[in-house]
């Protein structure tokens, strides 16, 4: 029980690479087409003696399905709305695993104490309900806590995911109008 609590809070990262500084305006064209996000997937699951759970997914034209959001930081500026989420989407997923941690680890804390102390009843003996009142407390609050931060990831997640397009676009300095997409240095020429 305790590995599934402390594992709760995993996420499948994929691996992606900078655009290459060098690349021609077609090719940074054909990257925004390969790269650009193509759909974002909610996914809620609930039960009946749990919390419900909200999961954001983006997948890009390439097919590539990414969970979380600071994997798509290296085809972004590091400044911009999409990184900045990104950013405050692990933390929040990070802190949610802390409290995980924390709970799992009472629990765990709080098991080991009760099993050494050795009493048989531990419904009339008082040193059985003073380890198991304050760790269900902890326990309990740290649970609410980790819901609370995996909420917050859940949400920047959907920001990141929601200005990723655009910001890969300025990255790339590319620009889109409707369906189609023209190196911005073809924009301004265009335009004159």
């Amino acid at each position: 029980m305790i590995v599934l609590v402390v594992s709760a809070g995993c996420v499948a990262h994929v691996d992606l690479h900078a655009p290459p500084p060098s690349l021609t305006a077609d090719e940074r064209v054909a990257w925004f087409q390969s790269f650009a996000a193509a759909d974002e997937i909610t996914t809620t699951r609930t039960c009946r003696k749990c919390f419900p759970t909200v999961e954001k997914e983006l997948r890009l034209h390439n097919g590539t399905r990414i969970h979380a959001a600071e994997d798509l930081a290296p085809l972004v500026e590091p400044s911009s709305p999409t990184a900045q989420h990104a950013r405050a989407s692990m933390r929040a997923r990070e802190n949610g695993e802390h409290w995980r941690e924390l709970a799992a680890a009472v629990f765990g804390a709080a098991l080991i104490t009760a099993v050494a102390t050795d009493h048989v009843d531990p419904f009339v003996d008082r040193t059985s309900a003073a380890i198991w009142g304050p760790a269900a407390v902890v326990a309990l609050f740290a649970t609410v806590a980790a819901y609370d931060d995996d909420k917050e990831a859940t949400r920047e997640a959907g920001r990141a995911f929601g200005t990723f397009t655009q910001d890969l676009a300025s990255r790339l300095d590319v620009c889109v109008r409707g369906l189609q997409v023209a190196p911005c240095e073809h924009e301004a020429v265009a335009g004159r």
